[in-house]
């Protein structure tokens, strides 16, 4: 378990756009991403909100290249704002992320729920998002909150390795 732990430290955001943004700094800022100018990046995202162009993609978008700049404080505002306008999977795990380095055990385990509840059964998203659940669950202090989160992450992620993992701590 410990090794599934520290693996979820390294985790990385996940780009929030599908790979066929929906408008021009949106566009740039994807590609900027893609060719690791993580702070090109953001700068084009952040002139979009401030621009009024701030849909839920593009802030799920700036949310997750503010992770990649290690900024959770601010990558949380933006992707709990996205959720909330556009609910996804994708945006959810990203959340989680951002409350799992900031270090806020509940809430990032709220978001992490909703991930292993909306990603496809089986997908990346849907083991990755497990791995974060076993791993928030370790850090929770109160024994029976502890074994509801891995309940939980069994019951939503059976077969993925932190599925298993998490079956393995309820025995």
């Amino acid at each position: 378990m410990k090794g599934l732990i520290l693996a979820v430290l390294a985790v990385a955001a996940l780009p929030a756009s599908s790979g066929e943004p929906s408008g021009t700094a949106l566009e740039e800022a994807v590609a900027r991403r893609h060719s690791g100018d993580s702070a090109g990046a953001r700068r084009v995202l952040e002139a979009a909100v401030e621009a009024g162009d701030g849909t839920a993609e593009v802030r799920a978008e700036l949310g997750s290249v503010l992770l990649d700049l290690d900024e959770p404080g601010l990558a949380e505002r933006h992707l709990a704002w996205a959720l909330e306008n556009e609910p996804g999977a994708d945006t959810a795990f990203n959340l989680a992320i951002a409350r799992y380095r900031l270090k806020n055990w509940e809430d990032a385990w709220k978001a992490c729920s909703l991930c292993l509840k909306w990603s496809g059964k089986g997908s990346r998203l849907q083991e990755r998002a497990a791995e974060i659940g076993v791993a928030i669950a370790a850090r929770l202090d109160e024994r029976e909150r502890r074994l509801q989160v891995y309940a939980e992450v069994a019951k939503w992620a059976a077969e993925t390795e932190g599925g298993k993992a998490a079956a393995k701590e309820l025995k």
